[in-house]
């Protein structure tokens, strides 16, 4: 009995030609077992993996079904280390206890991270016969569902029933943002900004992007795009407090947001625009805040950080 393996993740709807191409080259030379291993991650719903194993698994139960050789199955997590992944995939292997096996890969598969005992065991049935790009594939499917154009009641219940799904199974998540407390020079006014139909004032601020190198950089950054203050203005940032931040946008949800308060000293009387989403911008002396008509987290946090200890 001569078995096939295969290792893969298989992160998209369809299955591309080469693996297409490979299950019947496997029937054509007589594989009587497919062993297929999926590379599981063990985040949920990342833009790279967003599909679970046990979608996965199922998706290939179909696509397989015809097919006259026996298969299994099985997941194998992630692991940062090559060499701890490799031995696992080795100890799958032998629990199967297979006497004769090959283990089928691409021209551009996993073998290059492989470091277990079984690399005599790989062998190419298939060359790469299209561009294909899993990536490409998830980047087309996420576009803008202002776009979608569905076809029937049945395909729009489908999909929001896998956005539905989507939005539950996924992992709550801590959205980080920065707040900046800026003083003035003579440090009696902080500087605070009001967004168009607002009548409150709140601390310029924003979220953290994944290209920020810090939270610091973050808030900087932030500063530069609300008030036109650049970085080599600023004297000294320090990062003062961090807590959770009651935004009405995710009060209901399991979702939070978390804010660190980055205090800013400047070099000396600068100018400042006010810019993205900020309308206007207005020092506020420290012995005033509190008659001023603030944005209530802000509010909250700045009680913590100023007004009990100045007022």
């Amino acid at each position: 009995m001569k078995s096939a393996v295969i290792v893969g993740r298989f992160q998209t709807d369809i299955l591309h030609k080469g693996y297409l191409e490979t299950f019947l080259k496997i029937q054509e030379e007589n594989y009587t077992n497919l062993l297929i291993v999926v590379g599981t991650s063990v985040t949920r719903l990342e833009d790279d993996n967003p599909l679970p194993f046990s979608v996965v698994k199922q998706l290939l139960q179909f696509e397989l079904e015809n097919y006259p050789f026996e298969v299994n199955i099985v997941k194998l997590n992630d692991y940062e280390s090559d060499e701890v992944w490799s031995k696992k995939l080795d100890d799958i292997i032998n629990i199967f206890d297979l006497s004769e096996f090959d283990i089928i890969v691409g021209r551009d598969s996993f073998q290059k991270y492989y470091l277990g005992k079984y690399i005599d065991k790989f062998k190419i049935l298939v060359d790469s016969i299209d561009d294909f790009s899993s990536t490409a594939r998830r980047k087309y499917i996420g576009g803008d569902p202002s776009t979608l154009k569905f076809k029937s009641s049945f395909e729009a219940q489908v999909f929001a029933r896998a956005l539905i799904f989507a939005s539950q199974y996924s992992y709550p998540r801590v959205y980080s943002t920065t707040d900046i407390l800026v003083y003035s020079k003579d440090k009696k006014s902080i500087l605070l900004g009001r967004k168009p139909n607002e009548s409150f004032w709140r601390l310029i601020g924003g979220f953290v992007d994944p290209t920020d190198k810090s939270k610091i950089l973050a808030g900087l950054r932030e500063l530069y795009e609300e008030a036109n203050i650049m970085e080599h203005e600023v004297k000294d940032a320090h990062m003062i407090h961090s807590q959770i931040i009651d935004d009405f946008r995710y009060r209901k949800s399991k979702n939070k947001i978390m804010t660190t308060l980055i205090m800013v000293d400047l070099k000396g009387d600068i100018s400042y625009i006010p810019g993205d989403d900020i309308e206007e911008l207005q020092w506020f002396q420290i012995k005033d805040l509190i008659n001023t008509d603030i944005y209530p987290p802000h509010s909250e946090m700045l009680k913590k950080v100023i007004i009990s200890e100045r007022i």
